[in-house]
């Protein structure tokens, strides 16, 4: 149900405007036509202006119930969004997708952090680098899939470009296995709609290329701004989009159910 409700609302969001407009650009031209020839040139124009008047009162009004099927839509969206839980991640998946935030220390000084861990099993040392201040959380989810893991699509902005590089050096120096880490550039880290647009392109296209199933991969809501977790809630109100958070307090991972 709710994938037609989708499919019916992107469909009239594309084409309201287009069909309101032929509807009364047709529906005038009729009118014109017939009255020109039932009562004369001059007078039937006179009837066409009066009838154009009631066609705009009517396109106006399918406008409004346009806009009103936008908003019942926005509202089910708003709901569909409330509808769910969060519970302990103990699958992995071969794709993650991750925002990646801002780093507060160097660089430099991450990536010695990185490579004094020499044990990935040791968990104490691990804990130091998941506590790290804008990729920390990034860190965890990466290792929490390791064994599985595949491809990382790496949400991030000018601003984060130097997390990403961090990011991309943990990935090389722990995962177990080749891991294709794909950057995908935002650039503008708060408009929503275009976040929302980079996210839904991985699963239409990214997906295809790197030959997975949505239900192969897992979106990580921790990182990056407020609108880029938002767009990647956005893209993900499919039951077969799953989404994952990392809590600051305790770095456990926690899978959001819908229901």
């Amino acid at each position: 149900m709710s994938k037609i409700i989708e499919r019916f609302y992107s469909l009239l969001k594309v084409q309201s405007g287009f069909l309101i407009g032929i509807f009364v650009g047709l529906l005038t031209g009729i009118v014109a036509d017939w009255l020109s020839q039932e009562y004369g040139f001059f007078r039937g124009m006179t009837l066409v202006a009066i009838a154009f008047v009631v066609f705009f009162i009517i396109a106006s009004v399918l406008a409004i119930i346009v806009a009103t099927i936008h908003s019942l839509y926005k509202s089910w969206k708003r709901k569909q969004l409330k509808n769910v839980s969060f519970e302990p991640l103990d699958e992995t998946y071969k794709g993650l997708i991750v925002s990646i935030s801002k780093i507060n220390e160097a660089k430099e000084e991450i990536i010695n952090k990185i490579n004094s861990v020499n044990d990935i099993n040791n968990l104490e040392d691990l804990k130091k680098l998941f506590e790290l201040r804008g990729v920390g959380q990034t860190f965890r989810a990466i290792i929490h899939h390791r064994k599985e893991l595949e491809v990382c699509w790496l949400l991030h902005t000018d601003g984060s470009m130097e997390a990403k590089e961090v990011v991309e050096w943990f990935i090389k120096k722990f995962c177990l296995k080749l891991i294709d880490t794909i950057p995908i550039r935002i650039e503008d880290p708060y408009n929503l709609k275009s976040i929302h647009k980079a996210v839904n392109e991985i699963y239409v296209k990214g997906l295809e290329e790197a030959k997975l199933h949505e239900t192969e991969v897992i979106a990580d809501i921790t990182g990056g701004t407020t609108p880029m977790s938002s767009a990647i809630i956005l893209a993900c109100t499919s039951s077969d989009r799953d989404i994952e958070y990392v809590e600051q307090d305790t770095n456990e991972l926690k899978k959001v159910e819908h229901i």
